[in-house]
């Protein structure tokens, strides 16, 4: 499975909607939780709280290396289209903690959206940009 480091201590592995999407030189990447937090008030006064959960959303910033992320976009573009649904894929992170154990999240029914096909800036790699929404997470 193709994987990549960000530092020394996080590796991923993603399956894109269309096979393994392979990204060498990472640069950043970030997983938020998708919460939101609802207050209402009742009637006699007083305020009750729920958080409302939702999956996980995150982003992946790499340096282009090949022509990859152009190719998953124009399949991505190809089937909307035709109107068909986009598939999902799916996001794992290994995490090698400071004691040395590893820890590894899963995310589930995965939608990739491109959101930086290219960002150019003169001396610099060219950056590309991808935005995830996963419907399940797991952690061991």
């Amino acid at each position: 499975m193709p994987q990549f480091t960000i530092g020394e201590n996080v590796r991923a592995t993603m399956i894109g909607p269309y096979g393994p999407i392979t990204v060498p030189e990472m640069t950043q990447i970030t997983t938020n939780p998708n919460q939101k937090r609802v207050d209402v008030q009742t009637l006699n006064g007083v305020t009750n709280s729920v958080v409302v959960m939702r999956g996980p959303t995150g982003t992946i910033e790499f340096a282009r290396v090949n022509n990859q992320i152009e190719q998953l976009y124009e399949q991505m573009f190809q089937a909307w289209q035709t109107g068909a649904s986009i598939p999902t894929g799916s996001l794992t992170l290994t995490i090698c903690e400071l004691n040395g154990a590893q820890t590894t999240q899963h995310f589930a029914t995965v939608t990739f959206t491109i959101t930086d096909i290219g960002r150019y800036e003169p001396g610099r790699s060219v950056l590309q940009k991808i935005e995830w929404a996963a419907e399940s997470f797991s952690n061991a």
